[in-house]
């Protein structure tokens, strides 16, 4: 049975959604920690967009030094860190 990945913060489910989920990139678990007051977020976490600016996420894949569009495979920009609905709830800005 396939492993479910769900959002840390509000649980959305990857399969249940067309919502993207992001893992925390590396070296970022330690400043994500402090802007995410619940306990418990570690590397394998995953958050879905609706915790980043629209602008934060790229839709498609880097291959090279070419970007690929695509329907699912989202990346987020570098340096970023989430900033909305950090309390679990979805209500839109």
């Amino acid at each position: 049975m396939p492993k479910v990945k769900v959002c840390f913060i509000c649980g959305v489910i990857d399969k249940e959604s067309d919502k993207s989920l992001f893992y925390i990139p590396l070296g970022k678990l330690e400043e994500w920690q402090k802007i995410i007051a619940k306990p418990g977020l570690t590397r394998a976490s995953r958050l879905c967009e609706a915790h980043f600016e629209k602008s934060e996420i790229h839709k498609g894949t880097q291959v090279g030094n070419d970007f690929v569009p695509a329907t699912r495979n989202r990346l987020l920009t570098k340096n970023v860190v989430p900033t909305k609905n950090l309390a679990g709830n979805l209500k839109t800005d």
